[in-house]
């Protein structure tokens, strides 16, 4: 019984220094720019996208984040401004499918969901001086996708794409459109981002 208890015990170290070993840090923030466009029922130009993350990896491979987005979304017609948090789940691809753990540049996937708060001014072409003004809320599923370089210890660069299919038709506020004539809006974004690294001790 006392042997199999020993055995038991050392497998259980092996596997916790193991996990240390590969895993150097587990909390870890981001600070993003970017651009991002609307696909909507009318046109729309792109525009600067930014936002901010917290994750926390779990596992050498696998972590979860919350995130913040603000895009100010814009279009000959429209305005709108844009406020968006998600939480994901986020895997770091290398780690997943490799026993390797010495990798300078990475691929990072996540998906998650999120709620988002937007206020939309639409100014028609033909009325230029009337607008109607209103805010409302969506919620949405988030896939991205980002490919990470290891400056060091305590930072990365990196660069992400997302996609973003709100359950809304409308963040142009266009009082014409109605859910009938129309599908939903979705949203896809590109950003730089630096992120910084809390190491533990290990």
């Amino acid at each position: 019984m006392k042997r199999k208890l020993l055995i038991v015990l050392l497998i259980l170290t092996a596997v916790t220094v193991t996990a240390q070993r590969d895993l150097t840090y587990k909390w870890s923030m981001t600070a993003e720019y970017g651009m991002s466009s609307l696909d909507g029922d009318g046109d729309s130009s792109i525009q600067p996208a930014y936002g901010v993350s917290v994750e926390y990896a779990f596992l050498a491979f696998a972590g979860v984040s919350v995130d913040y987005y603000y895009f100010p979304l814009r279009g000959p017609a429209f305005s709108t401004q844009l406020n968006a948090a998600d939480l994901n789940l986020t895997v770091n691809l290398n780690r997943l499918f490799f026993s390797s753990t010495d990798y300078r540049v990475i691929v990072k996937g996540s998906a998650g969901y999120g709620i988002a708060g937007y206020s939309t001014k639409y100014t028609a072409s033909t009325t230029p001086f009337s607008a109607s003004i209103h805010t409302t809320t969506s919620s949405f599923p988030v896939l991205a996708l980002s490919v990470e370089y290891y400056l060091n210890k305590a930072l990365s660069l990196g660069v992400k794409s997302q996609f973003r299919p709100f359950n809304q038709n409308n963040l142009e506020g266009d009082p014409r459109v109605t859910l009938d004539n129309t599908s939903n809006d979705n949203l896809v974004a590109a950003a730089l981002y630096l992120r910084v690294k809390f190491i533990g001790d290990n």
